[in-house]
């Protein structure tokens, strides 16, 4: 028996494959919905509900129970929920605000952006006014001035410390902010916020310049003396990171070997792949340590196949432009992305190297006629080699070109410059290259 603390992205999937491996699994949330951030704090343009609550319900389907409104509000909560599982599992996520100390967070109209998204997603359409500003450049901040121009506030801006490559989200972000008339503006700290009768009247920054320090893998802002401007402002938002409650769970972890974290409670906020793929991995050492012995092993599949169907002409297909509904008709629900139609679809699949696809030479058929060399199409995915570089597992890891021909020992196709075309398996005379199909697989011992 497994109780799982949180109905996010994390605890689903721990759910989800504990359930499909024998183990009987309730899921306890203190909302009235599954789904954690999923539904709670990314908007629906963004991730439609409709496709959230399908998920959610083939893992109720499979025989997990997923009991809503209940919360975990202390430390003894934990305790007894422990001391009646097998195993407990915290996947209650980051959900506590972490606000900056600067003058004037206080005032009315300054909120964390998350708890503005929650508001949102519950159903509530609060007024913003007409010029509303979000500190920061996440998930979050980008999720707040979109929302922000959904509600119709006429000036929203979004304003980052450091550079628009060091966002937390891609780029293409900013594309969306041009549709929707979103302004955004970077290496720009908040120093203060500027208030008057008790409400927010303006937000008074400063510009940044990065500074690479010593043993820091990111550059340091730092502010520029005398660069201090001032921006109006009705409403300000921080989309400045959350972390979790952890005092709820924390001395537990250590003294109970069967209570375990996953998703964000263990690894800090991250995205819903990161989330999921943390969750599958956690399910696995909860199985292991309720069977006392590992019941998985990782394989390779290995299936011979004669083509692939690229030609190098595919390397010249661009990226196929997602269609997106127009900027002045997306409403606070709209999804923006409406997805490729089929040909579409097909066009963007067939620029994938498939890199599961591996071409292998077998120098001992080789005849050395050179004419996979002739019909390459990419300079270096076949090299002549004098030998190959292994790593601390025995894997291929490089080689050393051959320089002349006394150390012409072998020939060697590069996977990583390989385009799968096939041409080289189409000139061998004594077919000594082989195509094969390798994709990982999770079996069960038994």
């Amino acid at each position: 028996r497994v109780t799982i603390i949180g109905a996010g992205p994390a605890g689903l999937t721990v759910a989800r494959e504990l359930r499909r491996w024998g183990h009987a699994v309730t899921v306890l949330e203190k909302n009235e919905e599954a789904g954690g951030l999923m539904v709670q704090g990314i908007p629906d343009f963004r991730l439609p509900r409709d496709l959230v609550r399908k998920e959610i319900a083939q893992i109720v389907a499979l025989g997990v129970e997923i009991r809503c409104g209940e919360s975990v509000t202390s430390v003894e909560n934990v305790r007894e929920l422990a001391a009646d599982c097998d195993a407990l599992v915290i996947a209650a996520g980051t959900h506590e605000p972490m606000m900056p100390e600067l003058p004037g967070v206080d005032l009315q109209g300054v909120q964390h952006g998350l708890e503005f998204l929650k508001e949102v997603n519950a159903g509530a359409r609060p007024d913003l006014g007409a010029k509303v500003v979000v500190i920061g450049g996440g998930f979050t901040a980008v999720d707040c001035v979109r929302m922000a121009r959904r509600l119709g506030s006429e000036q929203v801006g979004m304003y980052y410390r450091r550079s628009a490559t060091e966002m937390y989200v891609g780029e293409h972000e900013l594309t969306h902010f041009q549709q929707e008339g979103i302004d955004y503006e970077f290496q720009v700290s908040p120093v203060e916020i500027l208030g008057e009768n008790g409400k927010v009247r303006a937000i008074r920054f400063v510009r940044t310049q990065l500074v690479q320090r010593e043993g820091e893998a990111r550059a340091f802002p730092q502010p520029m003396e005398g660069s201090e401007f001032e921006l109006p402002a009705d409403t300000v938002l921080f989309g400045t990171g959350q972390k979790a409650h952890s005092g709820l769970w924390g001395p537990l972890k250590e003294e109970n070997a069967a209570v375990f974290l996953t998703g964000d409670a263990s690894t800090g906020a991250s995205n819903l792949i990161e989330s999921i793929g943390n969750g599958k991995q956690v399910a696995r050492e909860i199985d292991h340590a309720l069977m006392g012995k590992n019941r998985f092993r990782e394989t390779v599949q290995v299936e011979d196949i004669f083509q692939t169907g690229r030609t190098r002409e595919m390397d010249a297909i661009p990226p196929q432009v997602m269609p997106e509904i127009d900027g002045d008709a997306r409403g606070v629900t709209d999804e923006v992305e409406t997805g490729f139609e089929q040909d579409a679809a097909q066009t963007e699949a067939s620029r994938c190297y498939l890199c599961h696809y591996k071409f292998e030479i077998d120098n001992e058929l080789c005849i050395y006629c050179d004419r996979c060399l002739k019909v390459k199409p990419v300079e270096g995915c076949i090299v002549k080699v004098s030998s190959l570089i292994y790593d601390e597992a025995d894997r291929i890891s490089g080689y050393l070109p051959s320089t002349r021909t006394s150390n012409y020992n072998m020939l060697y196709l590069d996977q990583d410059q390989c385009i799968r075309c096939g041409a080289c398996v189409e000139v061998c005379p004594v077919e000594c290259i082989t195509l094969q199909k390798v994709t990982p697989v999770t079996k069960p011992l038994a």
